[in-house]
């Protein structure tokens, strides 16, 4: 019971701070996105945060994960990744949005991307040169 209050507050701290509160940080290159508007969810100064998600839905499968209170949920991949050894940009162009499954089938290299495939949102794209950059050294050899 402690260790889940312990996290409670962490993720209310996490949120109280936040521009926006449907957008949490799970960790070096995941984004929790819980929407409820119909606008852009980004507003702030840094790249993540730009004005990329118009509606939440995988721009690989275009699934739209409903949540019980009526929000839907995505997930902020960096195609290249973040840091080392990968050191992609934390720009609008390096991102794609994503269900679960994808989000953890580019992580980990199970599929490679291709951007005629990927549903489009008004005013983002994904930069040829970061989707080049995960199919030579993300994706395995064997990925679909």
């Amino acid at each position: 019971m402690k260790k889940t209050v312990a996290m409670l507050a962490v993720l209310t701290a996490t949120l109280a701070g936040c521009a926006n509160p449907g957008v949490v940080k799970m960790s070096p290159d995941t984004y929790m996105i819980s929407r409820t508007d119909k606008g852009g969810i980004f507003g702030n100064a840094s790249a993540m945060k730009a004005d990329v998600i118009r509606e939440a839905t995988c721009q690989l499968c275009g699934l739209k994960l409903m949540l019980a209170n009526g929000s839907s949920y995505s997930e902020a991949h960096h195609v290249q990744p973040l840091g080392r050894p990968h050191n992609g940009p934390d720009v609008a162009s390096n991102i794609v949005v994503l269900c679960p499954n994808h989000h953890v089938m580019l992580d980990y290299g199970a599929m490679t991307l291709e951007a005629r495939k990927l549903n489009t949102i008004a005013g983002h794209s994904v930069g040829a040169r970061y989707i080049e950059y995960h199919n030579a050294n993300i994706a395995k050899s064997d990925a679909v």
